[in-house]
């Protein structure tokens, strides 16, 4: 007859086997919050490098403003990429923000909301300069998306589009705007040029549903638009 192991047969472990499993629930712990802190610095980072490009691009706009007041706007001193690169870096470090803390975060959003702001100030900028500078022709073109299940493939398709015709013609600035963001400006903006759904294009005040296929269509509409 085999004798059953009396510490087996009363549910217990031998103390070899217990030490096992508490360096192992111990290291199992220690590796998930080195991950959690890993993930957390990473998000802080990004954060923090939102916070910078937001500050530099806010001096860089608020220097032009001051600049057009002494000098007037000059035609000649203009220049186009001035604010871009710090709007594109925004903009990057923003989606990635998305991405890691999720797209309904309070702090994602609160960000978007500055973002769209500044996106508006570049664009009045822009705007400006093509209505009193006739011989230059820097298009732009408004955005509007969504991140509900509904829209977001047909959105995904068209902001690629948008990529592909920016990194073809820089020239181009696109500005993308979260339809559903909890802004008074965006209220404004969907008011102003009559966007009742996402998926929406502005190019040059006018406004175009998405009955776009390829980026091809887009630029087409953009130089008929502008007339170049």
């Amino acid at each position: 007859m085999v004798k059953e192991n009396k510490s087996e047969k009363d549910g217990f472990v031998r103390p070899k086997y217990g030490k096992k499993l508490t360096l192992a629930f111990f290291f199992g712990t220690l590796v998930f919050i080195l991950i959690f802190l890993l993930a957390y610095s990473i998000s802080l980072y990004k954060t923090q490098d939102i916070y910078r490009s937001q500050e530099a691009l806010r001096y860089e706009l608020l220097s032009f403003q001051v600049e057009q007041e002494l000098i007037g706007n000059s035609c000649e001193n203009f220049d186009p990429t001035r604010f871009s690169t710090e709007m594109r870096k925004l903009g990057n470090v923003l989606d990635i923000l998305e991405r890691r803390l999720g797209k309904d975060d309070p702090g994602v959003l609160e960000q978007k909301k500055t973002y769209s702001v500044l996106e508006v100030r570049h664009f009045l900028y822009l705007r400006q300069h093509n209505e009193k500078c006739k011989n230059s022709t820097m298009p732009t073109i408004l955005f509007f998306y969504s991140n509900s299940p509904e829209y977001s493939d047909e959105g995904q398709k068209l902001g690629y589009m948008l990529t592909y015709l920016w990194e073809k013609n820089q020239n181009i600035t696109v500005y993308s705007f979260d339809y559903e963001l909890d802004s008074e400006l965006i209220r404004l903006l969907k008011e102003k040029y009559n966007v009742n759904r996402p998926n929406v294009l502005v190019i040059r005040e006018q406004t175009l549903l998405n009955v776009f296929e390829t980026s091809a269509d887009i630029e087409r509409a953009v130089k008929n638009i502008y007339s170049y």
